[in-house]
């Protein structure tokens, strides 16, 4: 992996830089002797950390975070026929009138399909101009392979048509390349939670984990974020299907 890149799901992500910062004298010390009380590390703003030597920590970890890396990998799952769409055209933002269009091929013939699909307006509102991704293959692989678009999820659940949807169309799993400024410019899923945050608060979680726990099976938490841009052909690193989803999928079962 280019080093200028941080995947997530790289192994060889958690044996560099990162390492020489948790693992110091003056830090480490500090996290190992009860790492429940130092949950301020996660703050989403550095600045309201009261303890001064946890404040410094994540001062540290941003700035080597934005030295270090220009990319980050971020992963979008979902269900279609037609994989090629996503070399050809990169990742299209989420309008209303696209996703009513495809509740309206998927759902056609179901009787109130246009009651239910106005009643799914809220569940729109959320992913509105955006691309939504994961940081990380093992959550964007939990449920959107199976099920496809929450926003038809929510169409599927109105009309009682949930098993009619999850036939239609197969797994693919599109992994992206995403500049950092990219990151930096949009909004997030949370509002004002800062994208940089979500990487940055990973990789400690898991130096800390790995260190503290050797013997246990490191657990992170399912982190999504939304890019406000349509993500373009060029920026598409890799679109898997079917077979390779699910074979995907067992391996992080196997692995996490």
């Amino acid at each position: 992996m280019n080093s200028r890149t941080l995947d997530l799901d790289d192994p060889l992500t958690y044996a560099g830089i990162f390492d020489e910062i948790l693992y110091a004298e003056d830090v480490w010390p500090i996290l190992e002797d009860d790492f429940n009380d130092h949950q301020e590390i996660f703050n989403k703003n550095p600045e309201d950390i009261t303890n001064s030597n946890i404040k410094n920590l994540r001062y540290k970890c941003d700035e080597v975070f934005k030295k270090n890396y220009i990319y980050v990998m971020a992963y979008h799952a979902c269900r279609n026929n037609d994989p090629e769409q996503y070399r050809r055209l990169g990742l299209l933002t989420a309008t209303q009138e696209r996703l009513e269009a495809k509740a309206r091929e998927i759902f056609a013939g179901i009787e109130r399909l246009e009651e239910a699909i106005s009643e799914a307006k809220s569940y729109f509102d959320a992913y509105a101009g955006s691309v939504h991704m994961y940081i990380s293959a093992q959550f964007a692989a939990i449920d959107y392979l199976d099920k496809g678009s929450l926003y038809l999820r929510k169409v599927a659940v109105n009309l009682g048509a949930e098993r009619h949807l999850e036939r239609q169309g197969k797994p693919i799993f599109v992994k992206c390349k995403l500049p950092l400024s990219w990151l930096q410019a949009s909004s997030s899923f949370w509002g004002e939670y800062r994208f940089l945050h979500l990487y940055i608060t990973s990789l400690i979680r898991r130096g800390i984990w790995v260190k503290a726990y050797p013997d246990e099976k490191y657990q992170d938490f399912p982190e999504s974020l939304s890019i406000f841009q349509a993500i373009p052909p060029d920026n598409v690193v890799s679109v898997l299907e079917a077979d390779v989803c699910d074979n995907w999928k067992r391996h992080l079962n196997n692995n996490n």
